[in-house]
């Protein structure tokens, strides 16, 4: 009887020791200096890629009116890259600000993101749980994609206005 309680006891010693020293990392979970680094990148970002957008939206609308008053104004290669920039080109800024954001985290994370991709919702998805695990304020990144999202219905538009294809 003896027996079997010691060896229940080392059995609850080791249990729990094994509890508390294999205790699990959290990867997402970085110091504070990230959440405050990362904070002050959105702050600042944000706004400079929400212009960027713009300008890209601005510089479609002029080239559409141009398309649009003489046809013939625009090259071949300049209409396949307006119709590429509302499948593509409106998102390079979004891109460019989460690669910061990504780049960033890998300084703080112990492990380091390897994305070989420019689809920008594998960017969000990859650092969507750091923002969440580090209480980050993401208010501003969301309503810059709703926005990116409505600027490239914009552009979409822009484009069949002007009855612009690729074969023209």
């Amino acid at each position: 009887m003896i027996k079997k309680l010691i060896i229940l006891v080392i059995l609850i010693v080791l249990i729990t020791l094994s509890f508390l020293f294999f205790k699990k990392d959290d990867k997402y979970k970085l110091p504070a200096q990230y959440k405050v680094e990362i904070q002050k990148v959105i702050d600042e970002e944000v706004p400079k890629t929400k212009k960027e957008i713009d300008e890209i939206v601005e510089e479609v609308k002029i080239d559409v009116e141009k398309y649009k008053n003489n046809p013939l104004s625009l090259s071949d290669i300049d209409i396949i890259n307006l119709d590429l920039t509302a499948e593509l080109y409106i998102y390079s800024p979004l891109f460019k600000l989460y690669i910061k954001l990504i780049n960033i985290t890998d300084k703080y994370s112990k492990e380091k993101s390897d994305l070989h991709t420019d689809y920008i919702d594998a960017l969000i998805e990859y650092i969507q749980p750091y923002i969440e695990k580090n209480k980050i304020n993401d208010k501003k990144l969301i309503d810059l994609s709703i926005y990116s999202n409505e600027q490239q219905k914009l552009v979409e538009y822009y484009i069949k206005s002007a009855k612009i294809h690729k074969n023209n």
